[in-house]
């Protein structure tokens, strides 16, 4: 569900849960063997006619020929850098497993020695050198003492702690304590002991933590880079990189309920009931989009109202601790849930932004366009979420002119590519534009085909442009097109999750309901009371009392 930046206004996006259902596997060709050729002569003849006479001269055979392997070209290994970056200096893996990684998951051959020249090429070290040690104790040494304790040391990337700069060195054979550890007394001074240290260049400042929230948010992107890597080395026909129905009926759920409960229905605590029970699900599955999904609803005002944010806080208690038992402490969906307790709501929208950057970078290593696409829909909304829209237009305006050039972009990337332009338009109040080009799309698919995926697309394009119209203050047009979309949602009911069609009966009572029509609202709850007496088993005080609280 992805809302719209007005009082009170959001549309939903549930319809990417059925990408499952429309060839979110992938599938790879399978090769035949090839057979040997078959020349009609047996093998004891070609042994006959190639052994030496009894006059000729013994022959040896030649030694066989070396091969080299065929260079790499720069540019592959370019397109390739960040993947190996990440398992050789994030994950701390050996060349020997990296390049065996390499080869089997993402089909890059190259040799241990190409590896190491590569490397060297790119300045890229694991370990750092003496002089880069001598350096960060340096600056710790001069270091002001109120800022002392707070710095991140970073080297080559990775973070080290204070105490092993203080470890002795190998240095032929002898172990030598490159500076003194500074006692208690000594560390009030932060200049003691510097003329002691020589002064190189530093290959990388040392960076500092500027407070708690920032902390925070390191901490979380830490979390977050970790996961992303690791995902990012999985087998390729694991990995779900789209919007799944599982992830529809936890986040889709809970975002439907909180939208419930603003406008006084109780129906919404026995939704967030529901949404969590399919949590466990979503944590063995694992899709990319958990965390994305996870920052992206639970790091926003805009999904939960303020006066029901200690049930936001409740909601993610039951995250971690579920997650925790699913997988060890140091996993980290558990810890990033963690962390968004600890996050205070006004440097939420610095979270969402710093996160969506870091997201960027990963599509860099991604090679299926369709997964890079839907990894983009993703940044495209948190932008959106942190207020960003200059951002989130400028990379929603190729992908929407991409999908429309081709005709095999998957069916969910389509549908939710097209609810991401519909939004941004109707924020940057482009009404007409969004009404021009659903109106015909409608238009073109008004002659039934049979086909279910054109009643999907047909529903979704009815529900949009009854939004556009909601915007426009047209009541009759937007009641008139979300009452199609819910009929026909109704009539393929079986197809869709129950978030789905909770959300878009939702949507009709909400319109109704801002438009004055209080009789029509509470008939169409009468009409439909038996989907939502299904949620009555999630109520938790049905079973006390009348009069009870």
């Amino acid at each position: 569900m992805a809302l719209i930046s007005q009082p009170d206004v959001y549309m939903c996006d549930d319809f990417g849960a059925f990408e499952h259902d429309l060839g979110a596997t992938d599938a790879y060709p399978t090769f035949s063997s090839i057979e040997p050729l078959d020349s009609g002569v047996d093998e004891q003849t070609r042994l006959e006619n190639v052994a030496p006479g009894p006059n000729q001269p013994q022959w040896r055979s030649p030694p066989p020929l070396r091969l080299r392997r065929k260079p790499v070209s720069s540019i592959i290994w370019e397109e390739r850098k960040q993947v190996i970056l990440d398992l050789y200096i994030r994950q701390q893996l050996h060349l020997d497993e990296v390049q065996k990684r390499m080869k089997e998951q993402h089909d890059f051959d190259a040799t241990e020695q190409m590896y190491k020249k590569r490397l060297r090429e790119w300045g890229v070290r694991k370990y750092y050198t003496q002089p880069q040690k001598l350096d960060a104790i340096r600056q710790l040494r001069e270091a002001p003492t109120e800022t002392r304790d707070t710095l991140l040391l970073q080297l080559n990337g990775l973070p080290i702690k204070e105490r092993r700069l203080w470890r002795p060195v190998m240095q032929n054979r002898n172990r030598v304590i490159l500076a003194p550890r500074p006692s208690p007394d000594s560390r009030k001074n932060g200049r003691n002991g510097r003329q002691q240290l020589s002064r190189t260049p530093a290959p990388q400042r040392l960076q500092l933590k500027l407070g708690q929230e920032t902390q925070t948010i390191e901490a979380l992107l830490k979390y977050a880079d970790r996961y992303h890597s690791w995902y990012l080395g999985q087998d390729r026909t694991k990995v779900q990189y789209g919007y799944t129905r599982g992830l529809g009926r936890v986040f889709g759920g809970l975002t439907d309920a909180f939208h419930l409960l603003r406008k006084g229905d109780s129906t919404g605590y026995c939704l967030i009931n529901q949404s969590c029970s399919h949590f466990r699900a979503v944590l063995q599955t694992q899709p990319f989009q958990l965390m994305t999904l996870l920052i992206q609803v639970f790091a926003t005002r805009r999904y939960i109202p303020q006066e029901y944010w200690e049930m936001r806080n409740l909601v993610l208690k039951f995250f971690a601790s579920l997650a925790r038992t699913s997988w060890e402490m140091s996993h980290p969906i558990p810890n990033i849930a963690t962390l968004l307790l600890k996050m205070n709501q006004e440097h939420l929208a610095s979270c969402l932004t710093s996160y969506a950057e870091l997201l960027s970078d990963q599509t860099k290593t991604i090679h299926d366009a369709t997964d890079s696409a839907r990894i983009q829909l993703s940044i495209i909304a948190l932008f959106e979420e942190a207020g960003q829209l200059d951002k989130a237009s400028n990379l929603c305006w190729p992908l929407w002119e991409a999908v429309q050039r081709d005709s095999s972009v998957p069916p969910p990337v389509w549908t939710t590519v097209m609810n991401t332009w519909v939004n941004l338009s109707i924020q940057r109040r482009d009404y007409l534009a969004a009404e021009q080009f659903l109106m015909q799309r409608i238009s073109e698919s008004s002659v039934p085909t049979g086909k279910r995926i054109d009643d999907i697309y047909r529903i979704h394009e009815w529900r949009l442009l009854g939004w556009v119209y909601y915007c426009m203050k047209k009541p009759a047009e937007s009641e008139k097109f979300l009452r199609l979309a819910l009929e026909a949602t109704l009539q393929n009911e079986g197809y869709f999750t129950k978030s789905v069609v909770h959300g878009i009966l939702f949507e009709v009572e909400f319109v109704l309901e801002q438009f004055g029509k209080t009789e029509e609202r509470a008939q169409l709850r009468i009409e439909h009371q038996h989907i939502w007496a299904e949620l009555d088993e999630w109520r938790l005080d049905r079973d006390l009392p009348a009069g009870t609280n």
